[in-house]
C-alpha cells in the first residue's frame, strides 16, 4: 500500500478530485515544440497490455504522429501479466531499455531501483490526480505518469441476488451464507476464469490488500526481511484459502475458461458473482449493456473491506537513453489531450487519473463505485512485485488441481521471497 497519506487524507483528496471542473479542451492543447531533431528519429516503446488494452497502441500512435511527424515509433506490445516483467528484465540485462515504457503504477517501485527511470518534471506530474501519485513516487520524486485506474472487487448480478433475498455480503460469514443460499437455489456462486494464471495472481493480491496490507502496510517489507513467513503467518495463507473457496464454488471446468468465456457465461446468468476488476465490464458491457450489476469489496472477517482503487496504465521514461527528452515531450503531449484520455477510458472501461477529465465509462457500476469511493478507498498494490505474484499463482494452480499440498505452496512462497 502506498505510504505517506492517511485514510482521511486520501478520502479528502478523492472527494476534492470529484469537484474539479472539466477544463475546455482548447485550453489544454499542447504547444508543439519546434522540431530540433533529425527526421525519422526512432522512439522505442514497450507496452505491457492488459486484456482490455489491445487497440490502444493505434490510438496513441495517431496522437504521437500528429504531434511529432518527424518521429518513427518502434512499438513492442506484450501481455503485461504473462510477459512484461520477463521482457523488461531481459532488456535491462542487455542494456537495450526502450525510450518509453508503458506498464502499471506498481512497476515504478520495481524498476526505479535499477536507476534508469527518469523522474518527471512537476509540470507533468501535476497533471495527474494526487490520489495516484504515491503509487509512482520514490523518495519524493515522481517516476511515472499514472494515466487511468480500475476498481477491483466482486461484480455481481443484482437482480439474481435480490430475487433470492440475498443481501450484499459485508462480512466473510455473510459471504459464506450467500454462497450456501445460491447453491441451494441451483446457482453457481462464482464466475471465474482460472485458465489464465494472471487471474489467480490478481485475485490473490486483491484478497491480500483487504486482509493483510490494510491492517499491516509493512507486511511486504517484513516478508522480504525475513520477519514474516507464509508458513508461520495466518493472514496470507487465509487469502490463499479464499482463492480455493472461489475455486470450489465456480464451474468445474474453470481451468479451461478464459475471461471472454467467463463474461459470456456471467452475462447469460450462469453465475451470480465474479471476483475481478472493472476491466471485466469491457466484455460484459458489450454482451449485456442493460444487465443490472453492481460491485462490492470482497468481504473480510471484520466487515471493513474497501473497494480497491488501482492506478493502472503508467508512462515511464528511460532517463539513460538518447531520446529521454523526446519521451518526456511525448508523454506531456498525451497527458494534455483530454479528448484522447476520455476516449481511452471509454474504450477500456477505466477511470481517468488526469485532472479535469470526465468520461462516461462504467455506467453499470457507477452508482456503486461512487458510494464506495466516497466511503473509503484502498489504493492498489505496491507491496509484492508481479514476478512473485505470478510465480505464486502458477504454484497455486498446482495446489488447486491437487498436484501439491498446501504446506508445500506456503514453503514455495517463503523460498522465493527474493522475487517479491
Amino acid at each position: 500500500m502506498p505510504q505517506g497519506k492517511g485514510v482521511n487524507d486520501v478520502k479528502l483528496i478523492f472527494k476534492l478530485a470529484l469537484l474539479v471542473p472539466v477544463i475546455a479542451l482548447s485550453a489544454c492543447a499542447p504547444a508543439k515544440a519546434p522540431q530540433s531533431r533529425p527526421p525519422q528519429t526512432v522512439l522505442s516503446v514497450l507496452f505491457g497490455q492488459s486484456n482490455s488494452d489491445p487497440g490502444l497502441e493505434d490510438m496513441l500512435t495517431d496522437k504521437i504522429r500528429a504531434e511529432f511527424p518527424e518521429v518513427m515509433i518502434d512499438w513492442e506490445s506484450v501481455d503485461w501479466g504473462d510477459y512484461f516483467s520477463r521482457e523488461m528484465r531481459a532488456k535491462i540485462a542487455s542494456g537495450e531499455i526502450p525510450d518509453l515504457i508503458i506498464g502499471k503504477a506498481q512497476d515504478v517501485a520495481n524498476y526505479e531501483e535499477y536507476g534508469f527511470l527518469r523522474s518527471l518534471p512537476e509540470s507533468l506530474s501535476e497533471r495527474a490526480s494526487a490520489l495516484a501519485l504515491p503509487s509512482v513516487s520514490v523518495n519524493g520524486e515522481v517516476y511515472g505518469l499514472p494515466y487511468n485506474a480500475c476498481y477491483q472487487g466482486v461484480i455481481y448480478n443484482k437482480d439474481m441476488l435480490e430475487s433470492l433475498g440475498i443481501p450484499v455480503p459485508a462480512t466473510a460469514s455473510a459471504l459464506d451464507q450467500a454462497i450456501a443460499d445460491l447453491k441451494e437455489a441451483g446457482i453457481t456462486p462464482f464466475a471465474a476464469h482460472m485458465q489464465e494464471s494472471w487471474y489467480l495472481g490478481n485475485v490473490t493480491m486483491q484478497l491480500a490488500m483487504g486482509r493483510v496490507f490494510n491492517s499491516n502496510p509493512a507486511w511486504g517489507s517484513e516478508f522480504r526481511e525475513g520477519k514474516r513467513a507464509f508458513a508461520s503467518d495466518d493472514d496470507y495463507p487465509a487469502c490463499l484459502e479464499e482463492v480455493k473457496k472461489i475455486f470450489d464454488n465456480t464451474w468445474p471446468d474453470t481451468m479451461t475458461v478464459d475471461q471472454y468465456e467467463c463474461a459470456r457465461r456471467f452475462a447469460n446468468g450462469e453465475a451470480a458473482m465474479c471476483v475481478t476488476g472493472s476491466w471485466f465490464m469491457q466484455a460484459l458491457g458489450s454482451m449485456s449493456p442493460d444487465m443490472n450489476v453492481g460491485i462490492f469489496p470482497y468481504p473480510n472477517e471484520e466487515g471493513t473491506a474497501k473497494l480497491l482503487f488501482e492506478p493502472n496504465l503508467t508512462f515511464m521514461v528511460n532517463g539513460q537513453g538518447g531520446n529521454r527528452d523526446l519521451a518526456v515531450e511525448v508523454v506531456g503531449s498525451i497527458a494534455a489531450d483530454q479528448k484522447l484520455a476520455k476516449d481511452i477510458c471509454d474504450f477500456t472501461q477505466t477511470e481517468s487519473l488526469l485532472k479535469g477529465v470526465e468520461s462516461d465509462s462504467l455506467p453499470q457500476l457507477r452508482s456503486d463505485i461512487t458510494a464506495w469511493m466516497h466511503a473509503d478507498v484502498t489504493l492498489g498494490n505496491n507491496q509484492m512485485l508481479w514476478q512473485f505474484q505470478y510465480s505464486l499463482a502458477l504454484k497455486t494452480r498446482e495446489w488447486l488441481e491437487g498436484e501439491t499440498v498446501f504446506g508445500e505452496l506456503l514453503r514455495y512462497a517463503d523460498d522465493n521471497r527474493a522475487l517479491s
